[in-house]
Formats: structure tokens, C-alpha cells, sequence
């Protein structure tokens, strides 16, 4: 079983002052299956750190939606605590759960000046129970994907263009990490530093 939280987090740079996010988050890549129905959960101002998500929508291309759930504003982002995103797999038989979230994230101006966008952070955590009597190839994978394109700099409209993407994963396997709900967690940082 896997479960997974996304936290994203975002710090401030005066140079760039919005940047357009497509984010998605994929446990393992989907293929070529059809994308369930799309969650739309709207706009998430989040006035403490000067940002604005918006349009943040969810959809999978495994599983019937909602995977994470709608998210919850903080101070520097916005959390998933999501109840739904599960793999499960007997027998020898292996079980792919992906999800994605996409959104645009735009700074603020105000009378202080404006908010930029120097680095994105995505968070994930779960848990993963193994039980049984398999070897090593027994195992569950669980990673994250981040991918984004700028549509903005210094409030003016550019052609979009993406920024390399990042990722990261972390494996376990039975002869080494069996037991029930034990933790994992896993980090993608992409950093963005206009010239």
C-alpha cells in the first residue's frame, strides 16, 4: 500500500515576479492508459507567502479521481493529505497507482513591491506494508515528477518555455523493509534563477 502527501513550498526572488506551473505527480508512469474524469478545486490564494494557485486541478490516468483530495492552503504552499491514493497487490501481481495535479502559481503585487518565484518544492510521504514470504522481488516503488513552464517574467507575458524537469523515488523490498505501515518519503527541488 502506498499514501501519499504533497506538500509544495515556495520562497521569493524579486526578478521574477510569476511563473506558470504545470506540477504533476506521478507514483509511476501511467502509459498509454486514458486519463480518468478531471477535479477542478478552483483558486487558493495563500497571502502569507504572496502567491496565488490557480485553476489546481487533479486527474489519473489508473485510478477513478479523487486520488489526492482538494488541498489546504499554509503559509508557503499548499497540502494534500490525501485518503484515497493506494496500490495494492497480491499474489505476485503488481498494481500501478498514479496521480497528477497541475496548476499555475502566480505572485503578487502590492504595495511593498512584488512576489517572485525562485524555487519549487514538492514534498511526498506514505507509508508502504509488505507482509509475507517473497524475496527481494517483492517491492513497492514510489516517486514524483515535477514539471514546469514558465508563462511570465517581471509581470510580462513570454513565450512559454519548460524548465528541466525533477524527480525523485525511493524502493522497497521485502527481505530488506517487510513490515506494516512503515514510513517513506521522497523530495524533487527545482530551483529557477533567471539571468
Amino acid at each position: 500500500m502506498i499514501l501519499t502527501r504533497a506538500l509544495t513550498s515556495f520562497s521569493r526572488m524579486p526578478r521574477l515576479v510569476a511563473l506558470a506551473m504545470f506540477f504533476s505527480a506521478a507514483v509511476i508512469a501511467a502509459g498509454p492508459a486514458a486519463h480518468a474524469a478531471l477535479i477542478n478545486y478552483g483558486d487558493f490564494p495563500v497571502p502569507p507567502a504572496g502567491i496565488t494557485f490557480q485553476q489546481v486541478t487533479e486527474s489519473s490516468g489508473t485510478d477513478p479521481v479523487p486520488l489526492y483530495g482538494p488541498p489546504a492552503p499554509f503559509v508557503v504552499g499548499l497540502d494534500f493529505d490525501p485518503t484515497s491514493f493506494v496500490a495494492t497487490a497480491t499474489g505476485g501481481a503488481a498494481d500501478i497507482t498514479d496521480g497528477q495535479l497541475n496548476f499555475g502559481a502566480q505572485g503578487q503585487v502590492g504595495p511593498g513591491g512584488s512576489v517572485a518565484i525562485s524555487n519549487l518544492q514538492l514534498f511526498e510521504s506514505g507509508d508502504y506494508t509488505m507482509v509475507g514470504l517473497g524475496g527481494p522481488p517483492t517491492s513497492v516503488f514510489a516517486g514524483a515528477i515535477m514539471q514546469v513552464t514558465v508563462t511570465q517574467i517581471n509581470g510580462v507575458n513570454v513565450v512559454p518555455f519548460n524548465l528541466p524537469p525533477s524527480n525523485a523515488s525511493v524502493g522497497f523490498n521485502l527481505a530488506a523493509n517487510p513490515g506494516v505501515a512503515q514510513p517513506g518519503a521522497w523530495e524533487p527541488v527545482l530551483p529557477y534563477r533567471p539571468a
